[in-house]
């Protein structure tokens, strides 16, 4: 505290202090926590040394705490509590500090329920949501990937399907061109075999054309099959098409609920454990006021 002059005799005037330096223990498995921290507490001491002085104490910087040996000089002093003065008076001091520890001197964290996560001590809020988001983040990345391996196997046997709805509609246009040529070239020669054979109606001119009939025939049949290749080539390529639809939306679902419901962050209080709160030291120590 900063140092103040009496007005009286422009020196210092020191007022009893009872300095207490204490390691607490924070401990919670839920939480995952457990971490010791130090902790300084400067209280007055009353005169009647009735009240319990650590009611009335400030924490401590301990960084910034600087004791000096020796007081400014001409000081004045405040009356020292004939309580003070009393061994016997200490211990119950200090096991004053530490009730007083017990109860009101809880370890302030935040957690985030849905990801089993908390702070962690000497984490401020914001670190700790960046720890959340990106956590978030992983965990929905996570989720994404899941679904689309799930959906990887039906994907596959679309995809195979369209590969064969492709190569049987090859092979029946192939098919279709060959056996359209044939029976044009059998019809042909049927035709000038009777234009300009010797007889109109040999047997092997009526042969020739019943054969190119045939292939008329099966060339209408291929055709027929290439309009059927080409059904099922459609329905692979809609049944695909759904598919990757219905991926999408799922996807956008699992995006949605996680921007919606997810990386709540709220406050929780940790009692130190009651039998790891040790005193260090306890003090007599002079302040300027």
């Amino acid at each position: 505290a900063p140092m103040s002059l009496s007005a009286r005799t422009g020196t210092p005037t020191y007022a009893p202090r009872l300095l207490g330096a204490v390691r607490v223990h924070y401990a919670d498995a839920k939480l995952g926590l457990d971490a010791w921290e130090k902790v300084a507490l400067l209280a007055p001491i009353e005169l009647a040394g009735a009240a319990n002085p650590w009611e009335q104490a400030r924490e401590l910087e301990i960084a910034k705490v600087s004791l000096s040996a020796e007081p400014a000089p001409n000081a004045h002093y405040c009356e020292l509590p004939a309580l003070a003065q009393r061994d016997k008076t200490w211990p119950l001091w200090s096991k004053a500090l530490q009730s007083w520890l017990y109860s009101s001197r809880p370890l302030e964290l935040h957690r985030c329920a849905e990801l089993k996560l908390a702070s962690k001590s000497g984490e401020s809020e914001s670190e700790f949501k960046a720890r959340v988001a990106q956590a978030l983040r992983e965990e929905r990345d996570t989720e994404l990937s899941k679904l689309q391996q799930k959906y990887a196997p039906k994907f596959a046997l679309l995809q195979e399907r369209l590969r064969r709805a492709d190569q049987k509609l090859g092979r029946e246009q192939e098919q279709y061109g060959t056996k359209k040529v044939e029976a044009g070239l059998s019809i042909g020669a049927s035709i000038l075999g009777a234009l300009f054979g010797n007889k109109l109606a040999s047997r092997s001119n009526v042969a020739s054309a019943a054969s190119a009939m045939r292939g008329v025939g099966r060339a209408t049949k291929e055709k027929s099959d290439i309009a059927k290749a080409e059904e099922d080539r459609a329905a692979a390529q809609k049944q695909l098409a759904s598919l990757d639809a219905e991926l999408k939306e799922r996807l956008a679902e699992v995006q949605g609920e996680y921007d919606a419901t997810h990386g709540v962050v709220e406050k929780v209080s940790v009692a130190p454990r009651k039998a790891d709160i040790l005193v260090e030291s306890l003090c007599l120590c002079w302040e300027p006021v």
